[in-house]
C-alpha cells in the first residue's frame, strides 16, 4: 500500500509536467507568502501592504518591494500607514526651528518645505533676543551718572568754541580740545588749547574742583590768561558716562522722565553754562548759556538752542566773545544708540562730537 500510494503520489505530481494543473503538489507548507507554494500571485498575498506585493515565480513566493515613502521634502517625517495602505507624510515644524525667537517660529509645509516665521514684535528693534520676548518700552542703552570712586579719572575730547569762547580763541564753528581730572577728593583740573587747531590739549592749565549732585555739575577752575588769573565756573544740567564707564557725555544730551515708561516720544531739555572771569589789564566778566529744547515724535527730533553771551568789561575781551542765536537742528532717534536710561530718566544723545574719552 505504502508502494502503491507513493507511485500514485508520484504520477499525480508528475501530471503537472503535461499541464494537467493538479493541486497540492510543489512545497508541502501549504502557505502564502515567500517561500510558500503557488500558482498564481494571490496565492502569496500576506495581506499586508508595508512590506510591498509578494508575486508568484515558478511555483515559489517571493518577497515585495516596500512602497518608497520619501517625497523628498526634508522636514517631513515619512512613514508607511499600515492601517491606511498608504505613505504618510507628516510635516515636522521642530526640523525648521533655527533656535532664534525675533524672527519668529518657522513651520513645516508638506509641499514648500521650511518657511520663515513672522517677526513676533511690531517693531524689530523691541525684541530681547536674550530673553524670547518683546520689550514693551523703547531700546535704552545703560548710564551712569558721573562718579570717581577713588583717585582721579581724566576724560578728554572736544567742546564747542561757546559757551567760554574766549579761552579757545576766536569763534567760529571750531571745536575746543579739552582734557579734564575729576578726582575723588573733589579735586579738577582743565587744559585746553587756545588753537582750535590744534588736536591736543595745550599748555594752559585751571586747577580748582568739581561736583555733582546728579542734578547739576559743576566745575570751578582758575588759570592764568593774558598774565593774569582767570576763574571759569561751568555748570551743566547732566553728566553721564557709558560704554561701561569709558565715554563721558557734558553737553550734548538732554532728559526727559516719560509718564508710562514706554516711550521716547516727548519734550527734552539741557541747560548748560559758564561764567569766565579775568582780571588784570584785561579785567573782564562772560556769562554764556546754551539751552536746547527738543521734541521727539515717532522716531525724529527737532531741536531748538538758544545762545546768549553777555560780556562786560575790557573791549578787548569782550570783542572777542561771539554774539548769541538761536539755531534750529533736527535727526534721527536711533534705537538703540542715541537713548539712554538713568533710573526713571532718559537720556536722548545728539551728538556725538562733544563726548569725552576716558584715558
Amino acid at each position: 500500500m505504502k508502494a502503491s500510494k507513493l507511485f500514485l503520489t508520484v504520477v499525480l505530481c508528475s501530471g503537472l509536467a503535461f499541464g494537467y494543473g493538479l493541486l497540492g503538489c510543489g512545497d508541502d507548507d501549504g502557505e502564502n507568502g515567500p517561500g510558500g507554494g503557488c500558482t498564481v500571485n494571490a496565492d502569496c498575498d500576506d495581506d499586508l501592504f508595508c512590506n510591498g506585493a509578494e508575486t508568484c515565480l515558478d511555483n515559489v513566493c517571493q518577497a515585495g518591494t516596500p512602497p518608497d515613502c520619501d517625497d523628498g521634502v526634508d522636514c517631513t517625517v515619512d512613514s508607511c500607514n499600515e492601517d491606511t495602505d498608504a505613505c504618510d507624510n507628516t510635516p515636522d515644524d521642530g526640523e525648521c526651528d533655527d533656535g532664534l525667537f525675533c524672527n519668529g517660529a518657522e513651520t513645516c509645509d508638506a509641499i514648500l518645505d521650511c518657511v520663515a516665521g513672522v517677526e513676533p514684535c511690531d517693531d524689530p528693534l523691541d525684541c530681547d533676543e536674550d530673553n524670547d520676548q518683546c520689550d514693551d518700552g523703547p531700546a535704552l542703552l545703560p548710564a551712569e551718572l558721573l562718579s570717581v570712586d577713588s583717585g582721579c579719572d581724566t576724560y578728554i575730547g572736544a567742546h564747542p568754541v561757546a559757551p567760554g569762547a574766549m579761552l579757545c580763541g576766536a569763534g567760529g564753528d571750531e571745536l575746543c580740545v579739552l582734557e579734564y581730572d575729576f578726582c575723588a577728593n573733589g579735586d579738577s583740573e582743565k587744559r585746553w588749547n587756545p588753537s582750535p587747531g590744534e588736536a591736543i590739549p595745550g599748555d594752559t592749565v585751571g586747577t580748582g574742583t568739581w561736583s555733582y549732585d546728579g542734578n547739576e555739575l559743576t566745575i570751578d577752575t582758575t588759570a592764568t590768561i593774558l598774565g593774569s588769573p582767570s576763574d571759569t565756573v561751568e555748570t551743566y544740567d547732566i553728566a553721564f558716562t557709558y560704554d561701561d564707564g569709558a565715554r563721558l557725555d557734558l553737553h550734548s544730551a538732554a532728559q526727559i522722565t516719560p509718564g508710562d515708561g514706554s516711550t521716547v516720544v516727548g519734550d527734552y531739555e539741557r541747560h548748560a553754562s559758564t561764567v569766565a572771569t579775568t582780571g588784570g589789564a584785561f579785567a573782564a566778566t562772560i556769562e554764556s548759556t546754551a539751552d536746547t529744547t527738543m521734541t521727539v515724535t515717532d522716531g525724529a527730533w527737532e531741536a531748538t538752542l538758544v545762545e546768549d553771551n553777555e560780556c562786560t568789561g575790557s573791549l578787548f575781551v569782550c570783542g572777542m566773545v561771539p554774539p548769541g542765536g538761536t539755531t534750529e537742528s533736527s535727526g534721527t532717534v536711533i534705537m538703540p544708540g542715541s537713548l539712554y536710561e538713568l533710573g526713571s530718566t532718559y537720556i536722548l544723545q545728539v551728538d556725538d562730537a562733544l563726548v569725552l574719552e576716558k584715558q
